[in-house]
């Protein structure tokens, strides 16, 4: 038996081991400073560029001769735009007796905002002299004006430093508002410093809503004492019309700590359509989900509200577990006996949670067999999303309706569930429907035919010869096949203009000025200015149109659909021409604005990015909703995507039955 190695022993042992892993890390250290020098030198004669990788290689070692390197580099940007790049990597170590040569640098007359900032970041990096320097500056002691003051404020915020959390929290207590927020901005990470602590608390108590709200918001957050407690005595003084920053900060603070209390209080403050609070509200609508007491209040109460509070509702329980909410659901489904038009929009969310409930199917089929075309279109329509083939005759005696939409969705549903019977009733529109539902019964009929005709005389000497010994051809050959066309028309990005009621939606967000085609002479924009136009231009007089050009702000030419003819159509060309670049890129609302017009039919939609303006940005909810209204209204989307392809495009597309065109 070997014997036990005595304590003392022990501890040497380890101590020795652990110096040779420290001697092995400073090893190793030394040995990737080594190869990042000689990789310096190597790239030190190159271009600018080059020049550039060499310090990013540089910036993560804490080395004197790294440091030396990159205050040359420095000296020779200059106070140039290139200089940011290097106080960047200057600003990822301390580096020893720094702070003087960046104070020059932040006090230097010709250096713009980004070198102030950078430089500011850099400063505040350099431990407890850097801070103080920072500190100084915001507090007007070193002589600063109002760039250095505020590229300072930014660079103790970076510092993520107690010395300068305690410095900056007294700051919060004066200046202007607009100050006062900045600052307390700049506290929302700090947690447990005394000094801010006591500010928030100060601030709750504050006049100004957006001040106080973030004061509470940030205590919820830290859960700092008292901030629950609170929550009353604020929703008190700020309801019902908070301004939209104390909006944000109390639907985030509310959802963190909700109380049955509160819950009204919530869904009145978070269904609101600005673009800021949409934008908190994903992260919410997870943890509300989990919120058991406040999911059972909604599936009882929260959809009774408005619309808008009935979809935030829908929202959450989509994201609930479904076991918990099936149960729920009895009133809201009652509602739909019998369907009425005001319980529409109940149905459309109800099937987002029961679409893979086969009990849901009789409701839905509720819908179809309604006498009101409205809701008898989204019966259809949810019946066929659920390949529900039992509404053949509801669709057949669909097909005389007034309403083009009802219309629409009996052709799609019969070309879904093919019978011969439907036949001779689809010949009979023939000669009835034009534009875009000329199209669509066409491609009906040659689902149930494999034949492409266009008049009806046609068609009823076919069916004629054919009638007794006809059958369906075999489906999957027959979708395989291309959409037939009827003739020469006009194009968009190669997309046929077949519709006589069409909405061209243009993208005007800054990514459009990017370069476009093999020559780089063009930009995006200038191209789609260039298809919109000469489209526009060869539009027939009976042909009604309107242009939505959009950005982080949507800019539609008309309120609704005009004739392509005369003074309208002279107005929409000048107006294409003069589209300038501007902002973000606000899918969602050009979308619901061109849906509010009930004369459209068709959509072409244009643009190069991802949504990041608007009431909703998130790609999966937005081409949710965009489903959740075609179920009534039947709009065919076209999509054109430039520069970049796009998964939510294809998606749009897709599901309303329009095309999808990448361009490079």
């Amino acid at each position: 038996m070997s014997r036990p190695i005595p304590h003392s022993r022990c501890a040497l042992i380890v101590a020795v081991l652990l110096l040779f892993a420290a001697l092995g890390r400073s090893q190793n250290a030394a040995a990737n400073v080594d190869a990042a020098l000689l990789r310096w030198d190597q790239l030190k004669s190159g271009d600018d560029a080059a020049r550039i990788i060499g310090v990013n290689l540089l910036a993560p070692f804490d080395d004197a001769r790294v440091t030396s390197i990159l205050f040359d580099e420095l000296e020779r940007a200059g106070i140039k735009h290139a200089a940011v790049v290097i106080l960047n990597a200057i600003a990822q170590k301390p580096r020893g007796n720094v702070v003087p040569k960046l104070r020059a640098v932040l006090f230097h007359e010709d250096a713009d905002v980004f070198i102030r900032q950078a430089c500011a970041v850099a400063i505040g990096k350099q431990g407890a002299r850097g801070v103080d320097l920072l500190l100084d500056c915001v507090r007007g002691d070193a002589g600063s004006g109002n760039e250095v003051r505020d590229a300072s404020f930014l660079g103790l915020a970076a510092a993520a430093d107690e010395r300068a959390w305690r410095g900056l929290a007294p700051m919060a207590l004066k200046g202007s508002p607009a100050q006062q927020l900045h600052v307390l901005q700049l506290l929302d990470p700090v947690a447990d410093v005394d000094s801010v602590t006591h500010v928030r608390e100060r601030l709750l108590e504050d006049n100004n809503p957006e001040l106080a709200a973030l004061a509470w918001r940030q205590m919820v957050q830290h859960k700092q004492k008292g901030a629950s407690d609170a929550a009353d005595g604020l929703l008190e003084r700020l309801l019902p019309t908070p301004p939209v920053g104390a909006r944000v900060n109390l639907v985030v603070g509310l959802a963190a700590i909700l109380q049955p209390d509160h819950f009204a209080a919530f869904l009145t403050l978070a269904s609101s359509g600005e673009p800021l609070v949409q934008a908190a509200l994903p992260p919410c609508v997870v943890s509300l989900a989990k919120n058991e007491a406040f999911v059972k209040w909604l599936a009882s109460t929260g959809l009774v509200g408005d619309p808008a509070q009935r979809s935030l509702a829908f929202r959450i329980l989509r994201a609930a577990p479904l076991a918990s909410v099936m149960p729920l659901l009895t009133k809201a489904r009652a509602s739909l006996r019998p369907a009425k038009v005001e319980t529409l929009d109940i149905a459309l969310q109800l099937h987002g949670l029961l679409r893979s409930d086969p009990t849901w199917q009789a409701d839905v089929l509720l819908l179809a067999q309604s006498p009101v075309a409205v809701i008898r279109t989204t019966g259809l329509s949810l019946q066929a999303e659920l390949g529900c083939g039992t509404s053949t005759a509801i669709a057949q005696a669909s097909l005389d309706s007034k309403s083009w939409e009802l219309r629409a969705a009996a052709y799609h549903y019969l070309a879904r569930f093919r019978e011969l019977a439907s036949i001779p009733l689809l010949i009979a529109c023939t000669d009835k429907e034009s534009g875009r539902l000329a199209e669509e019964l066409n491609d009906t009929l040659f689902m149930h035919t494999g034949v492409r005709l266009w008049r009806r005389a046609e068609w009823d000497a076919w069916w004629q010869q054919h009638c007794a010994t006809h059958t369906l051809p075999p489906e999957a050959a027959i979708r395989a096949q291309v959409r037939g066309a009827s003739g020469p028309t006009v194009a968009y990005f190669g997309l046929p203009l077949t519709s006589r009621h069409v909405a061209f939606l243009i993208d005007v967000s800054g990514s459009m000025s990017a370069p476009i085609g093999t020559d780089r002479k063009h930009t995006r924009l200038d191209e789609a200015k260039r298809q919109l136009g000469n489209a526009i231009e060869k539009l027939s007089e009976e042909r009604e149109f309107n242009v939505i050009a959009y950005e982080s702000y949507i800019h539609p030419f008309w309120k609704k659909l005009r004739k392509a003819k005369g003074k309208d159509k002279a107005e929409a060309l000048d107006r294409v021409a003069k589209l300038a670049i501007s902002g973000g890129t606000n899918i969602f609302d050009a979308l619901e604005r061109a849906f509010m017009d009930l004369g459209t039919d068709t959509i072409y939609l244009l643009t190069d990015g991802q949504p990041t303006a608007g009431a909703i940005t998130n790609v999966e909810e937005l081409a949710d909703e965009i489903r959740t209204w075609n179920y009534r209204r039947q709009v065919l989307i076209h999509c054109i995507s430039i520069g970049e392809d796009s998964p939510l495009l294809k998606r749009i597309s897709k599901e309303s039955g329009g095309s999808y065109v990448f361009v490079r």
